[in-house]
């Protein structure tokens, strides 16, 4: 089984989400 593979993915996809929320909610501050 690709463990390893899966794991990284799964931390790509987190980083993406954190990152995207950050940017979103930059962006909803500065509409504000």
């Amino acid at each position: 089984m690709t463990t390893g593979l899966t794991l990284s993915a799964v931390c790509i996809l987190g980083l993406i989400v954190i990152v995207g929320g950050i940017v979103i909610g930059f962006h909803f501050w500065d509409k504000d």
